[in-house]
């Protein structure tokens, strides 16, 4: 959806996995785990996190350190997913529920690449079962998963690229409003926000243009300038930015096809939009100035050449391409000139010209 690219997602597979109860007493290691088990649906919360980075690893973050170790082969994989596990259990707030801490190696058929997976269960019977098997408690929090989709409560997506950790990672916390993470999960992974929600609106902005320019002028009935008016002020009105919000902005602006083959291929250039500007899967606040009620452009060069337009309409019927002399090309593309007269010039616009 928006960290792992489209060829992670086709050859995504767990090479190895290790879960640790984490929350409550003393924290005691479990055995490491012989085999992967239940992957197929694990590989499904894998793609269900997979959101656009959000965050990126501060240079000292021991988190990171240890994953580059695992990565390079400097530290087993269980004893990593152990130190990991022990560091998120100490720094478990006390209003945190008990639950069950999972470290995945995943592989995407690219020897390059290693990728890694952190998820943190809710899951109170975990702690009951501490003396069962582990295919006797991964069966257990399956199911308490299937009945509770919210049992899911911290997850983080890091890739490693020819041993070395890239900065940006990806991070949910249902225990903050999306795409923040709580200061305790922002302690344990040593992350910095790399983006604040006008950045992000920015992106989304910026995105909506990408579409525009992507789909068929013949797939926007009103013309592009009226399809881009209306995606801005489906996502101005909106509480918050998200993908189906997008989308849905696109059918609408679209004229609500009924047809599904071009509703699907509108989809895709959404998404693909969005992922593109990093934004895939965030769900964030609508920032007012970004997305602020129809404004007004005004263009005058020093030949006293003057343009007004709506800045809605600039980049997509009005186009300015700046030189690095200073000189600029303006170009109008428009679907018919309205009126062309020529007016009498008045005393002070004689004057000014001179």
């Amino acid at each position: 959806m928006g960290f792992l690219s489209d060829t992670e997602l086709d050859g995504l597979s767990i090479v190895r996995m290790n879960f640790q109860v984490v929350g409550e007493g003393a924290f005691t290691p479990r055995p490491a785990m012989p085999s992967v088990e239940q992957a197929d649906f694990f590989l499904g919360r894998v793609r269900d996190i997979d959101i656009s980075a959000a965050f990126s690893f501060e240079p000292t973050s021991e988190t990171m350190e240890i994953i580059r170790a695992i990565a390079a082969g400097d530290q087993r994989f269980a004893n990593g997913a152990v130190a990991l596990a022990r560091d998120f259990d100490r720094q478990h707030v006390g209003q945190s529920k008990a639950g069950a801490f999972f470290a995945f190696e995943l592989s995407a058929n690219d020897p390059a690449v290693k990728l890694y997976a952190l998820l943190k269960y809710d899951y109170s019977e975990v702690l009951t079962l501490r003396q069962s098997s582990a295919r006797g408690q991964l069966r257990k929090i399956v199911q308490a998963f299937v009945k509770d989709k919210r049992a899911l409560q911290k997850s983080a997506l890091i890739r490693v690229v020819n041993g070395n950790v890239e900065a940006e990672i990806s991070a949910t916390d249902r225990g903050a409003r999306s795409p923040s993470i709580t200061d305790f999960f922002t302690r344990f992974l040593q992350v910095k926000r790399e983006r604040d929600d006008v950045e992000l609106n920015k992106a989304a902005s910026d995105a909506l243009l990408e579409i525009l320019n992507t789909v068929p002028v013949a797939h926007w009935p009103s013309g592009r300038a009226t399809a881009l008016s209306t995606m801005r002020e489906a996502l101005r009105t909106s509480r918050e930015i998200s993908d189906d919000v997008v989308i849905n902005a696109v059918w609408v602006a679209a004229g609500r096809p009924n047809d599904e083959e071009l509703t699907d291929a509108l989809r895709k250039r959404a998404v693909a939009a969005l992922k593109k500007k990093k934004i895939s899967g965030l769900s964030f606040q609508t920032n007012s100035t970004v997305f602020k009620v129809a404004s007004k452009r005004k263009i005058r060069t020093v030949e006293n050449v003057r343009i007004e337009f709506p800045d809605s309409l600039s980049g997509v019927v009005v186009d300015t391409a700046k030189e690095a002399d200073g000189s600029a090309v303006i170009t109008i593309r428009t679907q018919q000139i309205a009126s062309d007269e020529v007016v009498t010039e008045t005393i002070g616009n004689v004057r000014q010209l001179t």
